[in-house]
């Protein structure tokens, strides 16, 4: 096993109370393969009681492992954003990473991270795709996931109009944090997706790559008591926030982040899209007693706000798809008599290069054993940093050229 430097990691869990899902998660924490980190709960709690056990959890843990441990607790109900920034203001190591206090990690997940900034010293942000789960029976972890390096403005015009990274995979270097900044904290649903999305610009301005993991480190789990199902209202509210921060600070399609016009424009309508369905989405996952109390804001704020053209033109496209489905003939398509399905050729048969880079996220070409670099072919493919890695590969493929 490769050994770091001592607690070159802080692992910061913000928790309120859940004890049994925090006990879980403390629990995947106490299997980690690698005893050189530390682990920094923040907690706001409302009831006493359940800081005890939280804290008492924690004692129990340092006790056990004989790592590193600390419980900080000021004042109940600080909300999400003013608890993650607790404990990240309470951490002491080169590298800070998120976990929520539901989720669980794979046992050998801090030591495969770690390598990858051992690997890549240049490395400042890394974040990953999540294993869901409603039991945990369900969870098939990946020893080896797929590392991407990605250029960070061409990931955030593709994606962060609609969607953001989970903390629960997220790490950073303490430098950027530094210059970042904590999360907003007068948002309490998307101050996560603000902060990966500072991290990113910050990346972006000193021309560097990210890194991006396939799933396998660690799962996310869905229950009813999950933020994602409560806080439907601030989700819309701050997303549309947010988009209007984004457009004042880099709104200009001249700026770099966007390739044109076109692209620029393309950003903005689809988070209004996303925002909309998302609204529509939670809403009809209410129960019927309190999406009937909710029907006045619900149906106000879709004709009140920004988004109402695009409501109404959601809805003029809804209409006429249902429409078409009821008119249109069903058809029934099977194949020829003795006529069999060609086996699908995957790249997973050949031999694996050491680097694959691509233009293309989810490049489906894209080997498991590879490390991947996901920019576009213009000039602000930078691969310097990762030069000797580059040159002491044994093949590299370039796909779509």
């Amino acid at each position: 096993m490769e050994m770091y430097p001592e607690n070159q990691l802080s692992l910061v869990v913000p928790t309120h109370g859940r004890v049994d899902l925090f006990l879980s998660t403390l629990e995947s924490i106490k299997q980690q393969t690698i005893n050189d980190f530390e682990l920094v709960v923040s907690d706001d709690s409302a009831k006493p009681e359940d800081r005890q056990l939280i804290e008492a959890a924690v004692n129990r843990y340092a006790q056990d492992t004989k790592r590193q441990a600390k419980y900080v607790f000021t004042e109940a109900r600080l909300g999400q954003s003013k608890n993650t920034n607790q404990g990240m203001a309470n951490s002491t190591s080169a590298i800070i990473r998120l976990l929520h206090s539901d989720d669980l990690l794979r046992p050998a997940c801090l030591e495969w991270e770690l390598s990858q900034f051992s690997n890549y010293p240049e490395l400042q942000v890394l974040f990953q795709d999540c294993l869901p789960f409603h039991d945990e029976s369900e969870i098939k972890w990946n020893e080896a996931p797929l590392l991407r390096f990605v250029e960070p403005a061409d990931y955030f015009r593709q994606f962060l109009s609609t969607m953001t990274a989970l903390p629960s995979g997220l790490l950073f270097k303490r430098e950027a944090y530094n210059d970042v900044g904590g999360m907003r904290d007068d948002w309490c649903f998307l101050c996560d997706w603000e902060f990966f999305g500072k991290l990113l610009i910050r990346s972006f301005n000193r021309r560097e790559l990210v890194a991006y993991a396939k799933a396998g480190n660690f799962a996310w789990r869905l229950h009813d008591q999950s933020t994602t199902s409560m806080k439907w209202k601030d989700h819309y509210i701050e997303h549309r926030l947010l988009m209007a921060q984004w457009k004042d600070e880099i709104g200009d399609p001249n700026q770099g982040y966007f390739v044109d016009g076109r692209d620029w424009k393309h950003f903005w309508t689809s988070g209004q899209a996303y925002r909309l369905n998302r609204l529509r989405s939670d809403y009809r996952n209410l129960p019927l007693k309190r999406r009937l109390s909710e029907i006045y804001w619900y149906a106000k704020t879709c004709l009140e706000s920004p988004d109402r053209q695009m409501a109404f033109r959601q809805f003029r496209k809804r209409f006429k798809q249902k429409l078409f489905s009821l008119i249109k003939p069903k058809v029934n398509i099977t194949p020829k008599k003795g006529e069999e399905a060609k086996p699908e050729v995957t790249q997973a048969d050949q031999s694996a290069p050491d680097f694959c880079i691509t233009p293309f996220h989810g490049d489906p070409s894209i080997c498991t054993p590879t490390t991947s670099i996901v920019v576009p072919y213009d000039n602000s493919l930078n691969l310097w940093w990762i030069r000797e890695k580059l040159a002491a590969s044994r093949s590299i493929q370039i796909n779509h050229v």
